[in-house]
């Protein structure tokens, strides 16, 4: 340590005299400083107190100082001067004597328990967690953070009893951390909200100078943690009570396939307990899988499922076939990936659908097999039943009697009727097969309409059935469709038209277009209309609705050929109808 400095300072404030220790002190040899004013060395920052207490000092008085004074090396060095009055013999003060003593070790710590007390009382205004100094029980500090995780200011807290702050059904609410050593747990604090937050408390005991028993305590508010962490858990327990009641199996699977984690249904699947799969390769269970999906690693990497049907051969039991679907999940926390698997028996299904399709091929087969009798059995009846026809038309240019003629005219109505029957009954066999051809094209409605009435208008002026004439000045719809098939749906409904009309009844058409690019044609009648009831078998094959009772002729399958041949060009037949109003047949088709 630096030894001690002695001086005299005359009244112009410049040395007369110095010990040799200023060259420990300052670095400065004695001849460099006497003669030279004391200002000179002194800290630009302490001359005016220096001033202050050179004019002190001279008006006879004893001071104390702590000033800096300028070092040979360039620093300064704190010392600590005590200055007192030299006197001539009149006692005037003439000057004044000094004793320094080095002080810059003390300032250098004081300097750094600033810097450090600054530093803690920055980190603990600014941190997120709270800080928290209680004394027997009673807080004494508190952070600033406080507000921000429970509502309180400092102030509020500051005097109150830690205690205070714990929610009742804590089982550690009547124990203040003071009381424990180091410690950390995580207890419930009231917000000032009243509402429950979850801290979690670290605590150090710091017993006070005056033998008082405080602590310190960090408070960090893992509210949402503790929440995620009670939910994790709901879900850990329902999916592993889910896992046990299912009877589907559910392995976890490592990044080389093996069986991280089985499920229950093991053992019914494959033969083994669920314990006994952990460790094995998934190729030894399931062979075959996905080896038929191209590019599977990537597209599971992907994050894709790859699902499929595969059979598999318990140990001493019959195969059986599982679907299995697999889909890859990856942490991205670290480079790892687990692959999930789901295994369901199918084996029932697998059977119930090789059932199906067994029927399903007995009934093509069969439908087909109907399809060419009844193909063959048409050309077989229409080549004699054209005979017939063809010798009665030719009776019908002979002059007969009334009673023959009669007799005639029923053969031709008969034969007719029967070839109708024939080629309706051929369409719908067609129709069911999907053997109908069809040629679409773009067709305009008002010239099919025109056509179609015209082909009636002869049988609607014998049954004394009025048609309304078809206004075709603001009609543009053009349908795609077989021309030659929806002229053979118009037939059907113009001719059910009249022949299910009133005496003196109309039948009005009308065509129009709908919001979802269909057009429609509508065939209004004057007719009976038809029972609710009845509107539900209406389009039944060979279900009359009890008009074979009235005399009028017919098959009972026109309707439901319509129908069908309206499904097949991507339409639909519709209808609506009021009893003793009439009722109204709408075909709708796509527009082209």
């Amino acid at each position: 340590m630096a030894s001690d400095v002695a001086m005299e300072i005359n009244a112009a404030s410049r040395v007369v005299w110095i010990s040799p220790a200023i060259e420990e002190v300052l670095g400065w040899s004695v001849e460099e400083i006497v003669g030279t004013s004391i200002f000179d060395r002194m800290h630009p920052d302490d001359v005016a107190r220096g001033a202050k207490a050179r004019d002190n000092v001279m008006t006879g008085s004893v001071v104390r100082n702590d000033l800096r004074f300028l070092t040979k090396d360039g620093s300064y060095r704190w010392v600590s001067a005590r200055l007192a009055p030299v006197y001539d013999d009149d006692h005037n003060v003439i000057g004044r004597v000094a004793g320094w003593h080095d002080v810059s070790a003390e300032y250098e710590l004081r300097d750094q328990l600033l810097d450090r007390e600054e530093r803690f009382r920055f980190l603990v205004e600014n941190a997120n967690d709270v800080v928290l100094l209680e004394v027997e029980g009673q807080v004494v500090f508190v952070s600033p953070a406080v507000d921000h995780i429970l509502g309180w200011s400092p102030e509020d807290l500051v005097g109150r009893a830690v205690s205070s702050l714990w929610h009742n059904d804590d089982p550690s609410a009547d124990h203040s951390p003071s009381l424990r050593a180091d410690s950390s747990d995580v207890m419930r604090m009231r917000h000032k909200n009243g509402e429950v937050r979850w801290i979690e408390i670290s605590t150090s005991p710091a017993t006070q100078s005056d033998g008082r028993v405080g602590a310190v305590s960090i408070l960090r508010d893992v509210t949402e943690t503790v929440h995620a962490e009670q939910t994790l858990a709901a879900t850990h327990a329902r999916d592993a009570v889910l896992a046990s009641m299912s009877s589907d199996l559910f392995l976890i699977l490592d990044r080389r396939g093996a069986v991280l984690w089985a499920s229950g249904a093991s053992e019914f699947l494959f033969g083994r307990s669920s314990s006994e799969l952990v460790g094995v390769n998934v190729t030894e269970l399931l062979v075959g899988f996905g080896a038929d999906v191209p590019n599977v690693a990537e597209r599971l990497d992907a994050g894709e499922m790859i699902a499929g049907v595969v059979e598999v051969h318990p140990s001493g039991r019959p195969p059986r076939w599982i679907d299995v679907r697999a889909m890859q999940h990856s942490d991205p926390s670290e480079p790892r990936s687990w692959l999930f698997i789901s295994i369901r028996d199918a084996h029932a299904e697998m059977e119930v659908r090789a059932a199906l399709e067994a029927s399903e091929r007995e009934a093509n087969e069969a439908n087909q097999a109907k399809t060419a009798f009844l193909s063959r059995m048409s050309h077989e009846l229409r080549t004699p039943l054209n005979a017939v026809l063809g010798f009665a038309q030719l009776l019908q240019l002979e002059e007969l009697q009334p009673t023959q003629a009669s007799a005639v005219d029923k053969i031709v109505s008969g034969g007719r009727h029967l070839l109708d029957l024939i080629n309706e009954v051929l369409d719908i066999a067609r129709i069911e097969s999907g053997s109908i051809l069809m040629s679409p094209e773009r067709v305009a409605l008002s010239n099919v309409v025109l056509e179609s009435m015209d082909l009636v208008r002869g049988m609607a002026a014998t049954a004394q059935v009025r048609l309304e004439p078809f206004d075709t000045s603001a009609v543009d719809e053009v349908v795609f469709a077989d021309r030659q098939r929806v002229i053979q749906i118009l037939l059907n409904l113009l001719t059910n038209a009249v022949k299910y009309n009133r005496q003196s009844g109309t039948v009005q058409v009308r065509v129009g277009s709908t919001d979802d690019g269909m057009a429609w044609v509508e065939v209004d009648d004057s007719g009976p209309g038809i029972a609710p009831d009845l509107l539900l078998r209406l389009f039944q094959p060979f279900d009359r609705l009890g008009a074979e009772r009235t005399g009028i002729e017919g098959t009972g399958i026109g309707l439901t050929v319509a129908r069908s041949l309206a499904e097949t060009m991507g339409g639909r037949l519709e209808v609506r109808s009021t009893e003793g109003v009439g009722s109204v047949f709408t075909l709708v088709l796509p527009q082209a």
